[in-house]
């Protein structure tokens, strides 16, 4: 039923905090990774510090703060909860983040080699669709791209109902129905997902290879 990303909140406490998690976590590290790249000039810098005079400007610092305002606000009936002070730092450090990082010319032409990385793995493993079958053909692509078609290959057999499924190896729930194309472009998908940066890339480069 998603359709469109935070449509429905967490669901459990840890799922909540996995989420509150990941939002303190990437602020200041990504402002540290954009200093690196040389994406914010010092005025940049200088201007986010005259934004957040509350706290200095660095991951250490910003990750610190959050947290120990979160755990001092949280409780069970009100939840997990910022003080107005900290919700309003995080907001404005996220919005610097949107308009100076994300959104910086100077990325873009990354983001257009990763929409490229992406979409090519992704037709290469959907174009062996052949029902319960799909896994017998991603094993013979093994002579063209050894790693994709060995790794892809275990998350089938693990996953789905592949007719070629090791039942007395794997003992865990049946995911994906390979009787139906959009649970296999599933499949595809969270497979992917589960790729860092430099594998994807590794896996690209087998595929454009010679």
């Amino acid at each position: 039923e998603f359709t469109y990303s935070n449509k429905f909140a967490p669901y459990t406490w840890e799922a909540c905090v996995v989420k509150i998690s990941d939002n303190i976590s990437y602020l200041g590290r990504d402002l540290e990774d954009a200093k690196e790249m040389k994406l914010l000039t010092d005025r940049d810098l200088s201007n986010l510090d005259k934004m957040i005079e509350n706290i200095r400007i660095n991951n250490t610092s910003i990750i610190g703060y959050l947290t120990a305002d979160l755990c001092k606000n949280s409780s069970v009936e009100l939840g997990l909860k910022f003080s107005d002070e900290a919700h309003s730092t995080m907001e404005r450090i996220k919005k610097f983040n949107y308009e100076k990082i994300y959104k910086n010319e100077k990325i873009q032409p990354t983001i257009r080699y990763f929409k490229v990385v992406m979409n090519e793995i992704f037709y290469t493993l959907k174009r062996e669709y052949n029902g319960t079958a799909t896994n017998k053909n991603i094993r013979k692509m093994k002579r063209y791209y050894p790693v994709l078609s060995n790794e892809f290959s275990n998350w089938l057999e693990k996953y789905s109902n592949c007719v070629d499924r090791d039942e007395t190896k794997y003992f865990n729930k049946i995911i994906y129905d390979l009787n139906n194309i959009q649970d296999y472009c599933r499949a595809i998908i969270d497979y992917m997902s589960g790729m860092t940066d430099q594998y994807i890339v590794s896996v690209y480069d087998e595929i454009v290879k010679f």
